[in-house]
This record gives C-alpha cells, structure tokens and sequence, in this order.
C-alpha cells in the first residue's frame, strides 16, 4: 500500500475522530516495523475511530433576562467513537460578547414594552421573561455568524413580542408578531399625532384603535403625513 493510498484509507477510517497525540506516536513506530508500516496509518485510523472524539458542534449557550440581561459561555461538543462517551467542554463567554447579548436584549425589551404601552398593555408585562438559547456556530464564516446570531435575536423578539401581544387577529399575511406589534404601535402613534394638528378625534388606545389606523395609513398609501 503506498503512502498516499494509505493516507486516504486511514482518514476515512478515522472520520475526523481523534483519540490523541498518543495514537500518532504509536502508529508513527509501528510505521517503522517491517511488515507492520504499510498499515500502521490504518491501525490508527482504527483506533481513533474506536476510542477517539470528533467536534460536531460549538457555539454559544445562555439565558436572556434576570439582572444583568445575559448570562452564558461558550461550548464544544464531541461525539464519542464507537467505545468513547460523548463530551462538551464549556469557558466562560469574553465579557465583551456577554454585555453584548445583554445590551441587545434590553433594547429588545424596552422597545417592546414602549410599543405594549403605547397600545393600553401593562408596562410590566416582560417582568421576569426569560428565554434560554443554544447558537450553533461551529464552520461559519465571521459574516454568516452574525447573521446568525441575529436570527437568534429575532427568535427572541418575536418571543417577547408574544407575551404583549398574545393574539394574530390583527397580523398581516406572514406578519410575525414583533412586525405585528411594531405596525399597530407606530400606525397608532402617527395618526394620532395627525390627528392631532388636523383637530379631530384621536383613535382609541387599544388593538382595536391601532388597526384602524394601520387600515387608515394603508388607504393612502402609506404616506399620512402627507395629508398634513
């Protein structure tokens, strides 16, 4: 078996499963046995794939809410060999990623209680929401990374969103609820400020008022202001 053929056939066998730096020394004297150096690659291979581990997963793991908006770490999975357990390593997350997360969830939450209250809800309503997330981020690009932890991030929207708003009477075809919310909030406050300067009486605070005015601002387009 020449050296290349060998190379092949053992990282196959192996698939990427790695029981240690021991392995290579051991196949590295076994390769110098007559008789034994054509296949000690294999042998290896085998071995590893016996009792080694493989990464299959990494990323970041945590809970929005409490105190400090996010607490988490980081974490590694390995898939175990035929005769090896499974394993997950975990660190602590850079400080600098965690204020991160923590900062993006109050934004999230406080924009969202701004837009309940403004539609009549309790200003409460996100008191003690929590929301646990698992972000797979082994093999990404820095790019595709980002975007998805903000797909995590509109998971979490969307979540707390829901608690406000907790009906999709009012959504738009393929609305998801934060989209929702955000409309009837903003649809509300805009036509109601027309109102405002034209003198005439304000919709009513409440889901019901907001979809009038979101019906309103459809009718013309979009543009309301316009009718100033």
């Amino acid at each position: 078996m020449n050296g290349f053929a060998g190379y092949g056939l053992s990282k196959f066998l192996s698939g990427g499963y790695s029981a240690g730096s021991w392995v290579n020394t051991v196949a590295g004297i076994a390769s110098m046995i007559p008789g034994i150096g054509p296949i000690a690659g294999v042998i290896g291979a085998v071995v590893n794939r016996a009792f080694g581990r493989k990464l299959k997963d990494s990323g970041i793991e945590g809970e929005f809410g409490g105190e400090t908006g996010f607490e988490g770490r980081e974490f590694e999975f390995y898939k175990g060999g035929w005769f090896r357990s499974d394993k997950t390593k975990y660190k602590p997350l850079e400080e600098k990623t965690r204020k991160g997360f923590a900062d993006t969830f109050i934004g999230y939450k406080e924009s969202i209680e701004g837009m309940g209250e403004s539609l009549g809800f309790g200003a409460d309503l996100l008191e003690g929401f929590t929301y646990k997330v698992k972000i797979s981020l082994k093999g990404l690009s820095e790019e595709d990374a980002a975007k998805k932890i903000q797909e995590e991030f509109d998971k979490l929207g969307n979540a707390m969103a829901g608690v406000v708003l907790t009906t999709d009477e009012y959504a738009k075809e393929e609305e998801t609820r934060l989209q929702t919310l955000t409309r009837l909030s903003t649809s509300l406050q805009t036509v109601n400020e027309w109102l405002k300067v034209t003198g005439d009486q304000l919709f009513t605070v409440g889901l019901a008022g907001a979809d009038m005015a979101s019906q309103l601002i459809d009718a013309f387009g979009g543009r309301i202001s316009l009718l100033r």
